[in-house]
């Protein structure tokens, strides 16, 4: 519970959060101090409902690399500042690195970002959030960093499959039937 106390004639007060995004009730009341004795008069009581700042929009993966990962957002107009936070998943006791930046890019635009200096080959899970006095819910998207040269054991082979048309002529010499097959093929270049 937060109590606080407003000066006689205020309007309004701002009070310090835990959570952004939550429900709870105000109560009001005037009081007098008279000899030392506090006399508090009939309290007023409502719900306050706080929005916080919303999770960015459309977070995406754009481009991975083998070190780096690029990403995309769409830029919050009520908070231009954004946090990314990286944690390389699954190994536990990876370091988790926090980066806050300030964003000074047109409202209503689109923040591209990128994240690099990660291992090739891994799972990330980043965490954006948009950030003005205060940053807000997070958006959080996994995406892979792309494999560092060939991979290891891997083998193949590559067919290369040649069919054709064969057209038959029949023809009848000295009382015996002959067949000749003629083969019309294309010159191929096959390697």
């Amino acid at each position: 519970m937060v109590e606080r106390m407003v000066p006689s004639g205020a309007t309004h007060l701002v009070v310090d959060l835990v959570t952004q995004v939550t429900t709870f009730e105000c109560s009001l009341w005037a009081f007098h101090s008279f000899h030392g004795i506090r006399l508090n008069g009939t309290a007023a009581r409502h719900n306050v409902t706080t929005k916080g700042i919303r999770a960015p929009r459309k977070l995406a993966v754009t481009k991975t690399s083998t070190n780096s990962l690029s990403l995309e957002w769409e830029l919050n107009p009520d908070a231009l500042n954004f946090s990314v936070s990286v944690k390389k998943v699954p190994k536990s006791g990876d370091v988790l690195s926090v980066e806050q930046h300030e964003n000074h890019c047109d409202r209503n635009a689109t923040v591209c970002y990128n994240v690099t200096g990660l291992d090739p080959g891994a799972r990330y899970e980043v965490t954006v959030r948009s950030c003005a006095r205060y940053c807000g819910n997070p958006a959080v998207i996994t995406a892979m960093t792309q494999v560092a040269g060939e991979l290891n054991g891997l083998s193949g082979r590559n067919w290369k499959y040649l069919s054709f048309c064969a057209r038959c002529v029949e023809i009848l010499y000295r009382g015996k039937r002959h067949f000749y097959f003629i083969y019309d093929l294309p010159i191929l270049n096959i390697s």
